[in-house]
C-alpha cells in the first residue's frame, strides 16, 4: 500500500511539474522569426570548387566550424572534406574523390563516404567515415587514422584497435575528449586525449532506458553535442534528445518518442528523427529534424520551438515557417548567431539567420563581421 502511495504521489507530482511547464510555454515569447537562404551550393550533385554559388556538392552530411570562421564540410558521396572560407571560396581539404581509407597527405588520401566533422582547438578536423574509422587531418596537411582497426564491431582499447559499428557525429569536451555517436552500436563512445577508447554510455543493446549510463540504452544515436560544463547531448533514434551528465547518468533531455514534430515544453515536444545537434554560447541546443524537415531548437529552460522549416520537403528560401529543406543533415552554429545546415538531397548549405537578408552581399557581411 505504502508503495501504491508513492506511485500515486510520483505521478501527481509528475503531472504538477507538467502543468506548470504547459502554462510556463504558454507564456515563453516565441523566438524571433528566422530566415533562410542558400549559403552554398546548386541544385545539382557535383564536385567542383569556386565561389560558393556555383560550387557544387554531393549529399553533404557534418559540419563544422573552426576557429577562424570557416565552414567545413562532409561530402559524403564525393568522398571528400570541403572547407567553404570567410570569404565564401569553396575549397577541398582533403580527399582525392576515390572511395576508400588510405592515409597521407590530403592530396592522395581515400575517405568511404565521411558522415561527422569536428575540430579540435588547434585546428586539426577529425572525420566519422564509413570505414568504421575515425580520421585526423592535422594543420599541416596529413591524414591519419586516430581511432578504429576499420573493422565492424565494437570493442574499447588503444585507439587503433578500437572498433566501431558506424560512427556518426562528434564533439570534444573542453578536456580534449572526444565523444563519438555510434549509430549501429547503440552506444556513446569516448576517446581520451592519451587515445583509450571507452564506452561512455550504453549498452550495446537497442532501447529507449534512462539511468546509470552502464544501463541506459539507446536506438542508433547519431548527433551529438558538449556544453561548457561536460554534458553530453545525443539525438536518438526514438525521437528523443538524450542528456548525458558528467558523471554518467541519462536522461531524457527533449522529446515524447513519438514521431511526430510538435513544439511545447521538452516533456511535450516531440521529434521525427532528430539529426545533428549544436549549441550555442548561451546553452541552447540547435536540432537538424530529418524526419520533419525543420531545424529545432531546445532552450537551457526546455522549451521546443521550430525556427526553421514549414514541415514540407522541397528546396525554398525564404522566411523560417515558409522554408523549405529536403533532407537537413549537419549543423553548425558560429559566434554571429548564424545556423548552418546541410540541406543534403538539395546538395546546398542553407543559411538560417536571425536577420534577414536583403542581398548576397548582407550575408556574407552578416557572416564575416
Amino acid at each position: 500500500m505504502k508503495e501504491g502511495n508513492a506511485v500515486e504521489e510520483a505521478v501527481s507530482s509528475e503531472r504538477k511539474i507538467s502543468s506548470i511547464m504547459d502554462e510556463a510555454f504558454a507564456c515563453t515569447p516565441k523566438p524571433k522569426l528566422h530566415y533562410v537562404s542558400t549559403y552554398a551550393g546548386t541544385a545539382q550533385s557535383g564536385s567542383r570548387d569556386g565561389q560558393r554559388q556555383v560550387a557544387s556538392f554531393n549529399y553533404i552530411k557534418g559540419l563544422a566550424i573552426d576557429k577562424y570562421g570557416n565552414l567545413i564540410v562532409a561530402d559524403a558521396l564525393n568522398h571528400k572534406i570541403r572547407k567553404i572560407n570567410t570569404s565564401g571560396f569553396v575549397t577541398t581539404v582533403a580527399g582525392n574523390g576515390t572511395e576508400g581509407s588510405m592515409d597521407g597527405p590530403v592530396s592522395i588520401a581515400t575517405f568511404y563516404q565521411p558522415e561527422g566533422v569536428t575540430v579540435d582547438r588547434y585546428g586539426n578536423i577529425y572525420v566519422s567515415d564509413q570505414g568504421n574509422k575515425i580520421r585526423k587531418i592535422s594543420t599541416t596537411g596529413h591524414v591519419t587514422t586516430y581511432a578504429g582497426s576499420g573493422n565492424y564491431g565494437s570493442n574499447d582499447g588503444p585507439a587503433k584497435q578500437a572498433s566501431f559499428k558506424y560512427a556518426g557525429d562528434m564533439a570534444f569536451d573542453a578536456e580534449g575528449n572526444l565523444f563519438i555517436a555510434d549509430v549501429q552500436g547503440y552506444k556513446i563512445r569516448k576517446v581520451s586525449p592519451e587515445g583509450m577508447v571507452s564506452t561512455f554510455a550504453g549498452t550495446g543493446e537497442p532501447g529507449a532506458k534512462d539511468g546509470p549510463a552502464n544501463k541506459a540504452t539507446f536506438l542508433e544515436p547519431l548527433g551529438i553535442a558538449v556544453d561548457q560544463a561536460g554534458n553530453v547531448y545525443v539525438s536518438d533514434g526514438n525521437h528523443k534528445i538524450r542528456k548525458i551528465t558528467r558523471k554518467g547518468l541519462v536522461s531524457t533531455y527533449a522529446g515524447t518518442g513519438k514521431p511526430f514534430s510538435a513544439d511545447g515544453s521538452a516533456h511535450r515536444a516531440s521529434f521525427y528523427l532528430p539529426g545533428s545537434l549544436a549549441l550555442d554560447e548561451y546553452g541552447n541546443l540547435y536540432v537538424s529534424e530529418g524526419g520533419a524537415y525543420k531545424v529545432r531548437k531546445v532552450s537551457p529552460e526546455g522549451f521546443v520551438f521550430t525556427i526553421a522549416g514549414s514541415g514540407e520537403r522541397g528546396d525554398k528560401d525564404g522566411a523560417g515557417n515558409k522554408a523549405n529543406f529536403d533532407g537537413p543533415t549537419g549543423i553548425a552554429f558560429d559566434r554571429f548567431g548564424n545556423i548552418f545546415v546541410g540541406d543534403g538531397f538539395n546538395n546546398k548549405v542553407k543559411l538560417v539567420s536571425p536577420k534577414r537578408p536583403a542581398n548576397e552581399r548582407e550575408i556574407l557581411t552578416s557572416i564575416t563581421n
